[in-house]
């Protein structure tokens, strides 16, 4: 079976956001769990890939539930 291109968008951004899960483990080993949190609340791209990944998990599985009517 084929991915749609929202299913591939939303595997490559996940794989963004495993890179960004390991970069925040770091951040634990150095900083307070407050301070990581601040910092990814102030960190705009982070947030950018979040809403990406949201959006492109939605788009996938409204045509996935398509696909499967």
């Amino acid at each position: 079976m084929e991915e749609s291109s929202s299913s591939k968008k939303a595997l490559t951004l996940e794989e963004e956001l495993e890179k960004e899960q390991s970069r925040i483990e770091e951040l634990y080993q150095e900083e307070s769990e407050e301070e990581v949190f601040s910092y990814l609340e102030n960190d705009e791209e982070f947030q950018k890939k979040m809403l990406e990944l949201k959006e492109a998990m939605e788009r996938a599985a409204r045509e996935h539930g398509k696909k499967t009517k």
